[in-house]
């Protein structure tokens, strides 16, 4: 689990720095953004859906107590949308990127420190999903990371892109870029002290369905403000979107789970099994039915 989480946090780390010297180095075009961020929404709402909430389900807790989580998880992305306006996603400094005209001037301070809160919160998500698959022999997390690794670098370019808008000199520009890189990792072991403290696996539960919340907020910042434009690329950025979710169901395989099977079997095995010794496999089965009658 250690290695998997070093080997995600260093490639996230590296995609994130990258996305923030491309306003620096280049330019991209608008038709270029939207569609890559259509289909980046759409990994994120498939991760969410498919992926986090069956994972939260299936560590324990009420689905009442699961599904507030979601909610809060929305909200609080919500509020930082709502007050730190940071999802700007421009290369063009003159573009409005979803926020007011009156917001051009926006500091990039307020935009570092809610995109630092978001990262945090996407950290404690790589967290909780790496441990609650970390019992399976497949890419534990794969379906998170892969939501993260594929976002972070429009959080990192927004950053960027507002400290050229405010005039902060390239050096400037560069040292704040490579710090915000190192966000995720620390959002990371926050999680596993929390849940270490905790020592319970209804939080791990917790902070997937709250993570998820954000991951479905932070795409539907993303889409929704595009709904009623772009009318002669809708069918560029639709089809942009399934395929987003499209890939967000193939990491499914990736990660070694099958979902059918996991949650027919959740109340008599508990603990996910490989399919490489089918008679094995029964045999298990059986001894954890068993045993779940004993107790």
């Amino acid at each position: 689990m250690l290695t998997t989480l070093i080997i995600y946090c260093a490639l996230i780390g590296a995609v994130s720095i990258l996305g923030g010297l491309v306003p620096i180095l280049m330019k991209l075009s608008h038709r270029g953004m939207q569609m890559a961020l259509s289909l980046v929404s759409g990994v994120l709402i498939g991760v969410a859906i498919l992926h986090m909430l069956p994972h939260a389900l299936h560590e324990g807790g009420s689905a009442d107590g699961i599904f507030l989580a979601v909610l809060a998880g929305f909200l609080t992305l919500f509020l930082l949308e709502r007050f730190f306006c940071f999802h700007h996603h421009e290369t063009d400094p003159t573009s409005d990127g979803g926020c007011s005209h009156s917001n051009h001037n926006l500091g990039w301070a307020s935009a570092l420190f809610g995109l630092s809160v978001h990262t945090l919160i996407a950290g404690v998500a790589l967290g909780s999903a790496v441990a609650a698959s970390s019992t399976v022999e497949s890419l534990a997390g794969f379906g998170v990371f892969l939501g993260i690794v594929l976002h972070k670098p429009f959080d990192a370019l927004t950053i960027t892109t507002l400290m050229r808008a405010n005039g902060a000199s390239r050096a400037l520009s560069l040292a704040i870029n490579g710090l915000f890189a190192l966000v995720i990792p620390i959002g990371v072991v926050i999680f596993f002290l929390i849940d270490g403290a905790a020592d319970s696996s209804e939080f791990t539960g917790l902070a997937l369905a709250f993570s998820a919340g954000t991951f479905i907020c932070i795409a539907c910042a993303d889409l929704l403000p595009e709904l009623q434009f772009h009318q002669h690329d809708r069918i560029r950025l639709t089809v942009a979107l399934f395929v987003g979710v499209a890939i967000a169901w193939g990491a499914g395989l990736l990660e070694g789970h099958n979902h059918g099977h996991d949650h027919g079997h959740d109340h008599a095995a508990p603990a996910v099994v490989g399919e490489s010794a089918p008679q094995q496999n029964d045999h298990d089965h059986d001894h954890d039915h068993d045993h779940d009658h004993d107790h």
